[in-house]
Parts: C-alpha cells; sequence; structure tokens
C-alpha cells in the first residue's frame, strides 16, 4: 500500500479549502461520465402514483434514484440479507434480538427470489410516500393513519424517539392497532398484543427537500455546471439509499411481525448474530445499508459544524463528499476526546467532531458507477458489484473545543485525510 496523507491545522476557512484542494488534486471529484444509463423498470414501489404530492416533473427527475433503487430491492445479489428479513426467526441476544435462519427449510435461489418478489409486490399495495418536514431524510410509520396525524398537525420538528412519544401519535397509533386487529386493549387501558393477528402497513414520509430540489432542475440538464453535476450525482444516490433504508423498516414489520412484546412494543431486530455482537441498538436501515455499501452512507462534514446536516442549504450549493460508517472507522480515535493545534505560539484546543470524526470517503466515481449499466451485468460477482472503492480514503476531523464555555472562542481546526492505494 503507497499511502498519501495530509495533515491541516488552519482556521475553518483555510483548513476546508485546503482539504478541497487536496481531494480535487488527486481525483475524489473525477467523474468519466455523470449521465445515469440505466433504463430498468422502476418497481411499483416507486410508481408516480406512489408519491401522493411529488410532481410529474420532479418525479421525471428523480428516476436514476429511483432505477438505482430498484436494483437494490431487487437484484438477485442482493437477496442474503432479505432472506433473513423474510424467512428468519427472532432470537434473544441479551436485551436485543437477531433473526435466525436456524431451523429454516433451505431453499433454492429461485425459491427466495420468487418469495421476496412476491413480499415487494404485497407491500407495493399498501405502500405510499408523502413529504414534508420530518426528522432525518425520511421516517417509516406503521400504519398510513399516524403518518397524516404527524403532517398535517402543528407539532414542532421532533427526531423519531420525540414522535414515538407524542401523546397524539401515541392515540392515533393505538387506535390504528386496534383497528388492524394486532392489539386488544386491556382493562387497565394497556395494549395486549395478539400474535399473529392482523397486519401492519407501512407508511413513508420523504423530507421535501428532495421534491424541492428536482422540481427546480431545468428541463435540460446539460445546462448544469461541474459543481452542479457534482451536487446532482450526490443527491440521486442519496435518495436512493434513504429509500431502500426505510423499505428495510417496512420489512421488518412486513408482512410479517418479527418482535413485537407482550404489550404490543414493536422491537427492531438485527439481521445476524454477527450483527448483534458488534452493534448496540437494532437499526433495520444501517444494516441493509452496511450489507449493500459496506457501511452507513452518510455525507462528511466539510463545513466543521456538528449542527450540520446535507439536507440544510436549499440553495443546493453544498460542497457534498459521499462517506461511510464502518465498524472499523466507529472507535477509531475513541481514546482521544480532545488534544490542542499550535499556532503562531498559542495553543488552541480542539476535539473530535462527534458522529463524524472518522469516516470512509468514496470517491464520486465510484457514486457514479452505480448509475451504469456495466455496474450491473449479470456475470458480475457480488462481491464485484457490492464492493467498497478501489481506492480507500479516510478522514479524521477535529473542532474547536469549547469545554464547559469558559475557554476562549475560536476556529482552529485539525484535518487529517487519507489515501490508500493498491500497487499494481
Amino acid at each position: 500500500m503507497t499511502r498519501y496523507k495530509i495533515e491541516i491545522e488552519n482556521r475553518i476557512d483555510a483548513a476546508r479549502t485546503e482539504a478541497t484542494a487536496f481531494l480535487r488534486n488527486n481525483g475524489f471529484f473525477d467523474v468519466a461520465q455523470y449521465e445515469c444509463d440505466l433504463d430498468n423498470p422502476i418497481h411499483a414501489l416507486f410508481s408516480q402514483a406512489k408519491f401522493l404530492d411529488i410532481s410529474h416533473k420532479a418525479y421525471k427527475h428523480m428516476a436514476p434514484a429511483l432505477r438505482l433503487a430498484t436494483y437494490l430491492v431487487e437484484d438477485p445479489r442482493v437477496l442474503g440479507w432479505f432472506h433473513h428479513q423474510m424467512q428468519g426467526t427472532a432470537r434473544p441476544f441479551g436485551n436485543k434480538a437477531y433473526l435466525s435462519l436456524q431451523g429454516v427449510k433451505q431453499s433454492t435461489d429461485e425459491e427466495i427470489s420468487f418469495e421476496w418478489r412476491s413480499s415487494l409486490d404485497s407491500l407495493a399495495n399498501v405502500l405510499t410516500w408523502r413529504t414534508g418536514d420530518i426528522p432525518d431524510h425520511a421516517h417509516t410509520f406503521l400504519f398510513p393513519e399516524v403518518r397524516e396525524a404527524f403532517l398535517d398537525s402543528s407539532l414542532p420538528f421532533m427526531s423519531g424517539t420525540e414522535i414515538q412519544r407524542s401523546k397524539m401519535l401515541v392515540r392515533v397509533h393505538d387506535e390504528a392497532m386496534i383497528a388492524a386487529g394486532i392489539a386488544v386493549k386491556a382493562e387497565d387501558e394497556r395494549l395486549l398484543y395478539r400474535a399473529g393477528q392482523g397486519r401492519f402497513s407501512p407508511a413513508i414520509a420523504l423530507e421535501k427537500f428532495y421534491p424541492e430540489y428536482f422540481e427546480s432542475l431545468p428541463d435540460d440538464m446539460s445546462r448544469l455546471t461541474e459543481a452542479q453535476n457534482e451536487y446532482h450525482l450526490c443527491l440521486q444516490f442519496l435518495l436512493a439509499v434513504t429509500i431502500v433504508h426505510e423499505l428495510a423498516h417496512c420489512l421488518n414489520v412486513f408482512p410479517n411481525i418479527k418482535c413485537m412484546t407482550a404489550n404490543a412494543q414493536l422491537l427492531d431486530t438485527h439481521a445476524t448474530k454477527q450483527e448483534a455482537t458488534i452493534f448496540g441498538e437494532a437499526e433495520s436501515g444501517n444494516s441493509l445499508e452496511r450489507f449493500l455499501f459496506g457501511g452507513r452512507i452518510s455525507f462528511a462534514n466539510l463545513t466543521l459544524d456538528p449542527s450540520w446536516h446535507e439536507l440544510q442549504d436549499r440553495t443546493h450549493t453544498t460542497l457534498l463528499i459521499p462517506a461511510a460508517k464502518t465498524e472499523i472507522s466507529r472507535g477509531q480515535y475513541d481514546g482521544r476526546s480532545y488534544s490542542s493545534v499550535e499556532m503562531h505560539g498559542r495553543c488552541y484546543p480542539v476535539t473530535a467532531l462527534h458522529d463524524g470524526y472518522a469516516k470512509i470517503l468514496l470517491p464520486l466515481q465510484w457514486v457514479a458507477d452505480w448509475f451504469r449499466k456495466e455496474h450491473w451485468i449479470y456475470e458480475r460477482s457480488f462481491d464485484d458489484c457490492l464492493a467498497p472503492p478501489a481506492v480507500g480514503w479516510r478522514m479524521h476531523v477535529e473542532i474547536p473545543y469549547t469545554g464547559d464555555g469558559d475557554e476562549e472562542q475560536h476556529d482552529v481546526v485539525r484535518m487529517e485525510i487519507f489515501m490508500d492505494v493498491k500497487e499494481a
């Protein structure tokens, strides 16, 4: 391995400029062809009729993401993860649960594929998408009534946990559970789960940023600048990932409920025992992303602002740098809570950037490849099709440390970017 490395210690604006130049000079943003040439049919899950409030223009511009999402749920090479979701039985693992295929009748690839396609078709009969102000990129609700109650209410912007705790939404959710036959209400007003009875009807809310962006695009996409093409490619990829992430949550409860307590509390399950060993909280969407891409897809934060979110910029000019979080990068710098940068004879305290300090960066050509027909040719193996980039990039960021608030405010940061290349 030949390692290229840059360590930057500077003020935020200068550090961002230097880091961007390093990435550009080493080919990180180079893309041979931006156009998507996928022409596979879009699955019925993503037909325009399923998007209740997206215009024809926006939907047309979303087509590359929807075609990629179709591949990500239909291609035979991805069925390993979905096999666990379809046939796995929840097994306890401490205070968690995972899906086990132990005791399950072994099926042929053709049988698994048929069952999986049938599950997708059944989900397509009930699933719809609606947009609005929601936490993160999207949120899966167990019933459309709950989604409508949230989107049509005057509730403030809330996290997923806050949504679950909202008294109004809990009431709507409980009523839907009873109406669906999944639960009954006991004398003490608690819900009791009726095992094997009823069925959820998942409904997804999508952040309205997406239709707003695609609606803003010109009919003639050749008018986009280089920077706009980079941004557009990242947004198409992010939308496809968001869509399949939410479908994973749907499939955790549809058509069969995987794990629910006696008092009708739904539990997410790890896909495998190995996953339950490595990760704390089960999250079906993250599990699927790790299976497909080798890590959870996100964007590296060159704004160096801990509150930054890739969907905050309504001008669509943010420099997006695709990245992934993996079990390898999660704890890489755990022992280094804060340190200091020395500049001009002074020491400036800095600390690791929360939830994003160690990232695997994904070159734009790797992202663009997913939108090309040749990526999906039948002869390619699982490892070739679903593989991390050949060029290994890493980034570590430390931002100004504020401590208990008594420290002097400053804007000095430390950034390290590595590039590992396999020698021929």
